[in-house]
């Protein structure tokens, strides 16, 4: 039969300790008969101790063939002294059968035998061997385009200085805590924060990887999770000192890392493999790539001394998700801890169970939930679903905390807890009793990710994922602690001691527009008295420029001079005069532009400094200033998309709020279309001037457009023409890009209208009015799930009401920016509300939420975009929600049953659904009916 060409797949529970295959033998990998093997695979063999010491040879002990050909290899023992190790010095060959002998002759024992297969797919034959014992290089930033304007104060927290794009953190203490810091990953950055919110410690990264844990590790060092490429250790002066990635060259994975006393490691390695998943289930995909999340035990030297692969022990049928798609994530462990005895606790997400696993043999010792549960549940009416974060309760053996997401929850109610149950392990007891948890008031719900960490004090500290918030209990559940960070989903917080100190400064850089504004500081030193700044026009030119005790210093760009490049260094001196280290190097490229000036550089062609030329996909384009002052790009092979040829232009800054006027001349030696914008380096996505794609002829014209900067001010942006995808000649002139000083001010409110910021967005917004039109500029996150972040414009109605808007326009800060009409209970970021809106791209809808901190609902409309009309109706308690082409015929989308008091707030939501970025939305024909 077919189906047992892959009975290895769903025949796992018969695979015991190794110790079955030889009594000489406590734990071989890969195990006798697995499939599945990537090509960098080890063989790792523990004998019985007893026999160690008896070996005559080891480089005999283990021969491994590869096709009937011996592998030339490496054969040594492990730093614990234990485990055996034969590395082969090149990968095996794929889809081929791997055969192992075991001398055992030698300890008066027939040799052992037994083959492995390598696997035939190669998506998990990555090599990572270039990211291995990588330390940080020094960072630089280049920045440029200073013009006058007004600057905004620094951010201080408690005295220290943070970027402006530093998370907004707010605490409530409300009794005694455990001891120690809050250690926060943060998408872009990683935070060490004291009780009070205080930052003691932080770091920025603009490489692209979420940073998904950051936490400290017995052995004194630190480590985070650059998400998809590997860990970064640091050592107690927050100084990068290696990178750890799984062996065996599976992908790195983001859920877990546990560096243990000895200087092992504990993570999760991820392996992808393309399965004829058809002969698994029916309607299964043929080439489905399945994911499996191993867990592996490394040495001080990063080598693989202990494996438990998902293709071994699990049956992929038993798991708790759909395994017919095209990628199948049938596992998902999520995290790794070590037992009272020493043996391991892992966490199989899709599983909807704990396990325990021996780490000497491999050996399942218990299964906790799932379909094959070892143990009966008492004192619990809630089945726990897709979990995370098990971990031991120190000094207290058999009792175990966990994050129960409560996705896919039995009874269909979405709430997220944690959890704690104490086992009976006695074989002929196997409970299971829940002796502790702890809900939100009011719940909330994680649909991903999510932590819970015993403290030593026997207090309990909970990171609700996707709701920004971090949550400490005492043993009876009473709240002590709360830490909202705006914005940001931490994966999972943790809080513990720590008392690092950094050897130099820390140093960002900023580009407030007229100033160049430097942040430093010095982390974890009680002793800095006050903070040296050298300057000059190259690194090997620097001397020192000023002092100051603050942590941050603005410099005058223009009193630094126009178009030259300057470079920044921070040293820190303490109260005995003693100076430290310097700061990592930071460069700026200061060009002073006033307005109605030029922002471009060389934007006449004078010559071809400052703009660059660059081709991809197989494109094939020159560029020259020709004889008419032009450039002249001359496209031979135009590339698979506009973008395959770039002409551009680096380091613009464009300033929130300012009015811009893009320009440039153009003509092409045949019709076509090319793509002129003024982007985000970061992200192409990020079109600042929302400019669209421009058809340009054989006859020379002036193109101008013009936009607003509703985006946060960039001072690394560009001026991009994509003019790939067709041969042919493009020439362009007189490039241009200036602004006016006028803000955009508008007239207040009229009464009884009022606005304000829920939630607490990143960026503050404001409403105004032009003429009769509503303008809004807002941040924020959403309005979704069980929290918002948005600005809203409102007044309060009483009793039964009606608003009907025109949502005119509404800029695309991301899809899901949106803006309409909203009826909610009361101001707080998790009210019960109902709202009819448009999203910037993504058409409209009726969303809810029916209880306050619930889940949201969404009822599709049309999928349309602005100018639309929305329209709210309350009758009682039934919301029911309308949209229109004209605010004459109505089309009804959907209605909901909402418990809200008589009492309510009525009118005008916006977000950007993008926080850190301004979106602005203009509604007109307001009308509000009420009794």
């Amino acid at each position: 039969m077919r189906f047992k060409a892959l009975v290895f797949l769903i025949m796992l529970s018969n695979i015991t300790r190794a110790g079955t295959y030889h009594q000489a033998i406590d734990y071989v990998f890969p195990l006798p008969d697995s499939k599945l093997l990537p090509v960098k695979t080890t063989v790792i063999l523990k004998l019985d101790e007893s026999y160690n010491e008896q070996i005559t040879d080891l480089n005999d002990l283990i021969v491994v063939k590869d096709a009937g050909v011996v592998c030339d290899a490496n054969t040594f023992f492990a730093t614990d002294d234990r485990t055996i190790i034969l590395k082969p010095n090149k990968d095996f060959q794929r889809g081929k059968t791997i055969n192992v002998t075991i001398e055992l002759s030698q300890f008066g024992f027939d040799d052992f035998q037994y083959d492995f297969t390598i696997a035939k797919s190669s998506d998990n034959d990555l090599d990572w061997v270039n990211y291995t014992n990588m330390a940080a290089n020094s960072s630089t930033s280049d920045v440029s385009g200073s013009i006058t304007q007004e600057v905004s104060p620094v951010r201080l927290i408690n005295g220290v200085a943070v970027p402006s794009d530093f998370p907004n953190i707010s605490v409530n203490i409300s009794g005694e805590t455990a001891p120690g810091r809050i250690f926060i990953p943060a998408t872009k950055w990683i935070i060490i924060c004291n009780n009070d919110g205080t930052p003691y410690f932080y770091r920025k990264f603009d490489d692209g990887h979420t940073k998904m844990r950051f936490e400290p590790h017995p052995t004194g060092v630190l480590s985070f999770h650059n998400y998809e490429v590997y860990d970064t250790i640091m050592d107690q002066n927050f100084v990068e000192i290696d990178t750890i990635v799984p062996g065996h060259g599976y992908l790195p994975d983001d859920h877990e890392l546990q560096i243990l006393e000895n200087g092992h490691m504990l993570l999760v390695a991820r392996d992808d493999v393309r399965i004829d998943m058809s002969e698994i289930v029916s309607g299964g995909n043929p080439n489905a790539l399945v994911e499996a999340h191993h867990v592996q035990e490394l040495d001080q030297n990063h080598n693989v001394i202990f494996e438990w692969r998902n293709w071994d022990h699990l049956d992929i049928r038993d798991t708790e998700v759909s395994i017919r798609g095209g990628f199948v994530d049938f596992v998902h462990t999520n995290s790794i801890a070590v037992d009272y005895d020493g043996n391991l606790i892992i966490s199989p997400r899709e599983y909807n169970m704990v396990i325990k696993i021996d780490r000497v043999t491999g050996e399942t010792i218990w299964k906790l939930g799932g379909k094959k549960s070892d143990f009966v549940f008492i004192n619990e009416d809630i089945e726990f679903s897709r979990i995370h974060d098990v971990r031991p309760i120190p000094g207290e053996p058999n009792q175990y905390t966990l994050y129960d997401n409560g996705r896919a929850r039995a009874n269909g109610k979405q709430f997220s807890r944690a959890v704690q149950y104490k086992l009976d392990t006695d074989p002929n007891v196997m409970t299971a009793e829940k002796v502790w948890e702890y809900r939100h008031t009011p719940d909330l719900f994680s649909a991903y990710c999510g932590s819970c960490q015993p403290l030593a004090n026997g207090n309990r500290l909970i990171g609700w994922a996707g709701n920004d918030y971090f949550t400490e209990v005492d043993p009876n559940g009473e709240l002590v602690y709360e830490m909202h960070v705006q914005g940001f989903s931490c994966s999972r917080v943790r809080r513990y001691e720590w008392d690092g100190m950094m050897q130099q400064p820390y140093l960002t850089l900023e580009n407030m527009g007229s100033v160049v504004r430097l942040i430093f500081n010095k982390f974890g030193d009680p002793n800095v008295a006050h903070y040296n700044i050298y300057f000059g026009e190259s690194a090997n030119s620097l001397a020192l420029f000023d002092s100051t005790e603050q942590t941050y210093y603005d410099i005058n760009a223009s009193s630094l001079g126009d178009g030259a490049q300057y470079f920044f260094l921070v040293a820190a001196v303490d109260t005995n005069g003693v100076e430290s280290n310097c700061s990592q190097l930071e460069t700026a490229l200061i060009r002073v532009v006033a307005p109605g000036e030029n922002a471009v550089y060389n934007g006449d062609f004078q010559s071809l400094e400052g703009w660059s030329l660059q081709t991809s996909d197989d494109a094939n384009a020159a560029g020259q200033v020709n004889s008419n002052g032009f450039y002249q790009i001359n496209i031979s092979q135009g590339g698979t998309s506009f973008q395959s040829v770039q002409l551009k232009q680096d380091y613009l800054l464009v300033m929130q709020n300012k009015d811009y006027v893009f320009s440039f001349d153009a003509y092409a030696t045949a019709n076509r279309v090319i793509s002129a914008k003024i982007e985000s380096a970061d992200s192409i996505q990020t079109n600042y001037g929302k400019i669209g794609y421009t058809g340009i002829s054989t006859e020379l014209k002036h193109y101008e457009f013009e936009f607003t900067m509703n985006y946060a001010t960039d001072s690394e942006s560009r001026i991009v023409f994509n003019c790939g995808s067709q041969e042919g000649d493009v020439f362009i002139d007189n490039v241009s890009l200036v602004y006016n000083n006028v803000d955009n001010t508008l007239t207040p409110l009229p009464s009884p209208w009022q606005s304000q910021d829920i939630g607490q967005p990143s960026l503050a917004g404001g409403a105004g009015m032009h003429d009769n039109t509503f303008v809004i500029r807002a941040s924020g996150s959403d309005i979704w799930n069980q929290s918002d972040a948005f600005h809203y414009v409102y007044r309060q109605v009483t009793g039964d009401a009606e608003i009907i808007a025109r949502v005119y326009s509404l800029q695309e800060s991301d899809p899901w920016a949106k803006a309409g009409v909203m009826m909610r209970n009361s101001l707080a970021p998790a009210s019960r509300h109902a709202m009819m809106i448009m999203s910037a791209n993504n058409g409209a809808s009726f969303q809810s939420r029916i209880q306050d901190g619930g889940s949201s609902t969404h009822m599709v409309g049309s999928q349309t975009s602005a100018p639309h009309w929305v329209r709210l109706v309350r009758k009682n308690n039934l919301f029911t929600s309308y949209e229109s082409t004209d605010g004459v015929v109505w089309e009804l989308v959907g209605s909901e049953a909402i418990d809200m008091d008589n009492t309510i707030f009525i009118g005008l939501p916006v977000t950007s659904h993008n926080d850190g970025v301004i979106c602005e939305a203009q509604l007109d024909n307001i009308q509000i009916l009420s009794e």
